[in-house]
């Protein structure tokens, strides 16, 4: 009777979470911009009948920068102008052209407080592109919260230049978490 009594209990729970999980699979919500299916670090969520996503992520995807100012709280959505070009993670492996003056935007999520943090692999050819700003901005006030690197670079002379990037802990010697490269053609 024991053996029954828990087979049947055991079977009940199996198929609640069976059921938990079928339901929380299918809800899944799918980001598409321009038909392309983007991905997030944070699922997308609806909250009160509406539907939420990652703001920066969708505002990336469209070609503009996001900034987030801690001590005043606000978010600041920057369209590239047209003499600008806006890359990010998915960008990696690219190669873009550029002509004399125009700015490169480049986008990277890290987490410094992890040990993580972006460094070159090689040295960026300064006659070609040059970085003019390299700024980490967390996404939150929160300890341990991560965010994005953002870096410009400047196409000052013709020639090719690739953007070599690592996401290590300087103090490993192990293959990097992430890398990220784009070969930029000035003319």
């Amino acid at each position: 009777m024991y053996k029954k009594l828990m087979i049947i209990v055991i079977c009940a729970v199996v198929l609640s979470v069976s059921v938990v999980l079928g339901t929380f699979a299918a809800s899944t919500i799918r980001i598409f911009i321009n038909d392309k299916e983007i991905t997030t670090d944070v699922q997308p969520q609806i909250i009160q009948g509406r539907v939420m996503v990652p703001l920066r992520w969708v505002v990336q995807a469209l070609g503009a920068n996001v900034k987030w100012d801690n001590e005043t709280r606000t978010v600041t959505i920057q369209m590239a102008d047209q003499d600008s070009i806006v890359l990010s993670e998915s960008d990696s492996g690219k190669k873009i052209s550029l002509v004399k003056g125009q700015v490169l935007h480049l986008s990277l999520p890290g987490n410094p407080s992890t040990g993580y943090s972006w460094d070159y692999t090689s040295k960026l050819d300064q006659l070609v592109l040059k970085e003019i700003n390299h700024e980490y901005l967390s996404d939150s006030t929160l300890v341990g919260a991560g965010g994005m690197d953002n870096w410009e670079f400047k196409a000052v002379g013709g020639g090719t230049a690739t953007v070599s990037l690592k996401y290590s802990r300087p103090w490993e010697s192990v293959q990097p978490e992430k890398t990220f490269q784009v070969e930029v053609t000035v003319q």
